[in-house]
């Protein structure tokens, strides 16, 4: 059986990625509740969900810094019979959103209206993009289009992906052409030619523009030496044999070499 995927150990050490990377820290205070006694059970974390009665209502009991400072854990709790005060049932849960949701929606202890609550299930399932986008990026660098794909197969919806991958490209971590760049270099680094080079940019997700900036920046590259040094290396030198110079010719396009870089590699 195959053993599941586990993150690489060659990434980027821009990469490297813990939350506290990413997340910004809180640049003011939030109304914060004492954290509660280590002996008191921490209400379930759960999705929230906007299914709610006009008879009931939803108040934040507690505002609680994690990650450092950079996340908000926020307990709310739910009253379904709020007319009855002595046989009135409720819901007690947390959820985590990210520090900047929590500011931009001023969140303080007390009753929250339908808007607002609308809001916080909003940020609860952007908070969750970006953790997944952690994860993603934990494996090595990406474009935005590949990590917009990777969240949108994850379940995660149109508006909820675009606010994570602009909330990561915004701290840094989605800097297409440095990214773009480095996988050019791989490529150059196997010997591939710039079609090649190219055409796994864009199977990358990588812009049109981005991919043409890089091609320019490879316009220094030695590609006939390139090309010399993989002949040498698969068969020593150029084949006289007509019919293995062809599937040489042959291996040597598959590579994204041009015809025109192959004529002159075989020439020296």
């Amino acid at each position: 059986m195959a053993s599941s995927k586990k993150p690489s150990t060659k990434v980027d050490a821009s990469h490297a990625l813990r939350l506290c990377d990413v997340l910004e820290l809180p640049t003011s205070t939030a109304q914060v509740a004492e954290t509660p006694p280590p002996t008191s059970p921490r209400p379930p974390k759960r999705e929230l969900s906007l299914a709610h009665s006009p008879m009931t209502y939803t108040q934040v009991t507690a505002l609680t810094p994690r990650e450092g400072g950079c996340v908000m854990a926020v307990s709310l709790t739910t009253y379904l019979c709020p007319t009855d005060q002595e046989e009135r049932q409720q819901e007690t849960y947390e959820i985590s959103i990210l520090m900047s949701s929590s500011q931009e929606l001023a969140l303080t202890i007390g009753e929250i209206s339908s808007e607002k609550l609308r809001l916080l299930t909003k940020a609860q399932k952007l908070y969750d993009a970006v953790r997944q986008s952690i994860t993603y990026l934990g494996y090595g660098s990406m474009s935005r289009r590949r990590l917009a794909q990777k969240l949108a197969l994850k379940g995660f919806d149109k508006e909820t992906t675009q606010s994570a991958v602009a909330y990561m490209a915004q701290r840094g971590y989605l800097e297409e052409f440095d990214t773009a760049m480095r996988f050019a270099e791989r490529g150059v680094h196997k010997a591939w030619g710039p079609r090649r080079i190219q055409s796994d940019l864009y199977a990358r997700g990588f812009s049109a523009e981005t991919v043409e900036q890089v091609m320019e920046s490879l316009e220094d590259v030695d590609f006939v030496a390139s090309c010399r040094a993989l002949i040498q290396r698969k068969l020593g030198g150029a084949p006289q044999d007509p019919d293995a110079r062809r599937k040489l010719i042959a291996a040597l396009m598959r590579y994204g070499h041009t015809t025109e870089v192959i004529n002159q590699a075989l020439k020296k």
